[in-house]
């Protein structure tokens, strides 16, 4: 599902990095970024125009990565 993701960063649940972040804009790899429902809607749109892969995993923090992890196994 996820092939060819080479990179996966975790800061907060809120998307609380910057979009200059250098993860965001060297694009040396494909970016998958998790978050929750809380996170900006206009965050999200921003990061998915950058090309970085944005899933948003339930509505609460913490995020669960062995629930996220589990199907790709």
């Amino acid at each position: 599902m996820w092939r060819g993701v080479t990179q996966i960063e975790s800061w907060s649940t809120g998307l609380r990095a910057p979009l200059n972040a250098r993860v965001f804009t060297l694009r040396t790899a494909k970016i998958l970024v998790l978050t929750t429902g809380k996170a900006l809607d206009e965050k999200v749109e921003a990061l998915r125009k950058m090309g970085v892969e944005v899933l948003i995993i339930g509505n609460e923090p913490p995020i669960d990565m062995r629930e996220f992890i589990a199907p790709i196994r």
